[in-house]
């Protein structure tokens, strides 16, 4: 058996202790990586190197970094500024691990069997939250993270899975970075019993975060995936999807406004929610114009509970880099995820679930996520596609 690299252990670490990694403080996480990032420019022989398809991330960073230092004659929170510099570190190291995982050779099923484990853990504690709310016991708390927290969906109290991370929308997209590469390990099995309970167990935990997008992409991807899930044979499974779409035109035929008004109903379930959103995009939007739009602002400070540029992927790019790093950051993100045109069915709708849930959550928000997409997304780039299943 060929002996595996220091960095590829570390990885493989990272991946099965993530849930570990995560009650980490950020200081101590950001530590770990810097340590990480030393030991891969040591083994580069003391170089960086970036592979082409995320030098438009590695120049968010760096632009980052320009913009804030640039935007430091403001009045900013001391904590904001160290927030600031840990974000733009943060793109800068998932280039530089990117593109280790992108030249070097690691266990592809290995990541699949640690992705499983993950996504396992997150249907754990959608159980645990059912299992305890049949006994009134509405959370558990553990090193100050909440199983749940409380919500208000259509203005009635409710519980959302937290499953222990910061904020519940990280339920979603770890599940959605995760998915298709657990998927592949339940794969290898080949039984679909096994397949199919898969399927419908590890969407549990989308569904009770009550994600409202998730929800959406939860449904969709259960429907894509179900007749690979069953079908004995491609045969089976072409004639599953055509009857699939014959159901789905008389449907939409008969039913379409009412589908549209659960649609929209859905939309308006949590207009507090709506309205901070869209109060934090407006509001991070028009600073962007008015103070920096070529570089962006850099620093994200507090506009009421949360920060400017939050909630959402690409306004957040464009309020810490401008019109440029918008811009190299979709040219990056496309980059690293264009490769799952050539992959299964399972990696194509997860990256398309994924850029959806950037419209509402940071890539960027924790320092794990976007090092996660950054090993998981560079083990299927283009060098790999011969080696993946």
């Amino acid at each position: 058996m060929k002996k595996e690299s220091l960095i590829n252990n570390i990885i493989y670490i990272f991946l099965k202790f993530l849930y570990v990694f995560v009650f980490f403080p950020k200081y101590i996480q950001i530590l770990l990586l810097i340590l990480l990032i030393i030991i891969i420019i040591r083994e580069n022989q003391f170089k960086i190197v970036i592979s082409k398809e995320v030098i438009p991330i590695f120049l968010v960073g760096l632009l980052n970094v320009v913009s804030i230092i640039f935007n430091l004659t403001g009045e900013h929170e001391v904590n904001r500024i160290f927030a600031a510099f840990n974000t733009s570190l943060l793109w800068i190291f998932c280039a530089i691990i990117y593109s280790y995982v992108n030249t070097h050779s690691l266990d592809k099923t290995r990541i699949q069997k640690y992705s499983f484990v993950n996504i396992s853990i997150l249907v754990f504690f959608a159980l645990l939250m059912i299992v305890l709310s049949k006994f009134g016991i509405n959370d558990v708390v553990f090193l100050s993270r909440h199983l749940t927290r409380q919500d208000y969906l259509y203005g009635i109290s409710s519980r959302r899975l937290k499953a222990f991370l910061l904020y519940d929308n990280l339920v979603s997209q770890m599940f959605f970075l995760s998915f298709p590469f657990a998927y592949s390990y339940v794969e290898k099995y080949n039984n679909r019993f096994f397949q199919f309970v898969f399927l419908i167990l590890s969407f549990l935990p989308v569904i009770m975060c009550k994600s409202r997008t998730g929800l959406v992409l939860c449904i969709l991807t259960i429907g894509l995936l179900f007749p690979k899930a069953i079908a004995a044979n491609k045969k089976v499974e072409q004639m599953i999807y055509i009857f699939y779409g014959v159901i789905i035109m008389a449907f939409l035929s008969i039913y379409y406004r009412g589908l549209f008004n659960k649609i929209n109903e859905l939309f308006y379930a949590r207009q507090g929610s709506n309205n901070a959103r869209t109060n934090i995009y407006m509001k991070s939007i028009e600073k962007t114009f008015t103070t920096s739009p070529i570089i962006g602002c850099g620093i994200k400070d507090m506009i009421g509970d949360y920060p400017y540029g939050s909630h959402c992927t690409y306004i957040g790019l464009f309020y810490k880099t401008g019109i440029i790093g918008f811009f190299l950051g979709i040219k990056g993100i496309l980059n690293t995820i264009s490769p799952v045109i050539k992959l299964p069915l399972q990696y194509k709708i997860a990256a398309i679930c994924l850029l959806f849930m950037m419209l509402t959550g940071d890539l960027d928000g924790e320092n794990w996520l976007i090092i996660l997409y950054g090993i998981l997304y560079g083990s299927i780039s283009k060098n790999k596609l011969d080696n993946i299943s």
